[in-house]
């Protein structure tokens, strides 16, 4: 009996103490914080997911994941990330780094990112830019891109890097080893 009694008076107790602690907080103040949201990287990688398409694994590239693709022109190389489980994006600054060797100088490629669907279909292309090869050598090259807020994204979308040569003659290899990756940051023009 004098056991439940002081468990009854240790929750009475905790009670009064809760409701106290809550209207004093009512009345001086409020309970406040940040948070810092630190936003993903993309990685593309030699994981094959069928064809043309290869998996954009994100924050963290396996090692077993990593190595060198080839492509001609007119071909194109499809890096395409899970699901998002996202419904919308917040203004952003994407920075693509592409790591890529050529045949000859002046070869071009052409860089697309975008939304895909579920069926790998376009939902909303963020950009779209072509790349001047000015070496035989691999190179790592930086494409900019801003984005405003994007909405009306399924939780099922995903994210989609292409990468399509163009040229005459023109080979290139892809280097997948961590260079080629995409790296975000909120807020567009730099805010």
């Amino acid at each position: 009996m004098r056991k439940t009694t002081f468990v009854g008076l240790g929750i009475l107790f905790l009670l009064i103490f809760s409701l106290t602690f809550g209207e004093i907080l009512n009345f001086y103040g409020k309970i406040s914080g940040t948070a810092t949201i630190e936003a993903p990287t993309f990685y593309g990688s030699v994981t094959n997911l069928g064809g043309s398409y290869y998996s954009l694994y994100i924050n963290r590239l396996p090692d077993e994941a990593k190595g060198t693709l080839a492509l001609h022109d007119g071909n194109a190389r499809f890096f395409v990330s899970q699901a998002l489980n996202v419904t919308s994006w917040p203004p952003a600054i994407w920075k693509i780094f592409l790591n890529i060797a050529t045949n000859e100088i002046g070869n071009k490629v052409d860089v697309v990112l975008e939304f895909i669907k579920s069926d790998y279909s376009s939902k909303f292309q963020i950009c779209s830019q072509q790349l001047f090869l000015d070496s035989t050598s691999n190179k790592t090259y930086e494409v900019d891109c801003q984005s405003d807020s994007i909405s009306n994204l399924s939780p099922d979308d995903m994210l989609q890097l292409k990468i399509q040569g163009i040229g005459p003659t023109s080979k290139y290899t892809l280097y997948a080893d961590g260079s080629t990756r995409i790296e975000i940051s909120y807020g567009s023009q730099g805010e």
